[in-house]
């Protein structure tokens, strides 16, 4: 996942969004997913990792529990999707 440096939340939004579909179901899936994750932690600036809900960064650091415990993959992507939303519609405010 080529990421590049984001230039506002929405773009922020899309690439978490992107990394929630992908899939965790092997070894080599959740080594792909972490390649991928790194690089979206690396590819934000100061200001948007500032806005970022705790729940985003849970979830790009948490897909070995997720890996081990659908259930709360479960859980943690619908809370990612919610605060998404309310982090994207909180930009549109600004």
């Amino acid at each position: 996942m080529d990421v590049g440096l984001f230039a506002d939340v929405h773009e922020l939004a899309a690439a978490l969004r992107r990394l929630a579909a992908m899939p965790l179901a092997t070894v080599e899936e959740r080594k792909a997913w972490e390649r991928a994750a790194y690089e979206v932690r690396c590819a934000f600036p100061a200001e948007l990792a500032a806005r970022l809900p705790e729940v985003a960064w849970n979830f790009l650091m948490d897909a070995d529990l997720r890996w081990k415990d659908h259930e709360y993959a479960e859980a943690q992507l619908g809370q990612l999707r919610e605060a998404l939303v309310r982090l994207e519609h909180a930009a549109d405010d600004d």
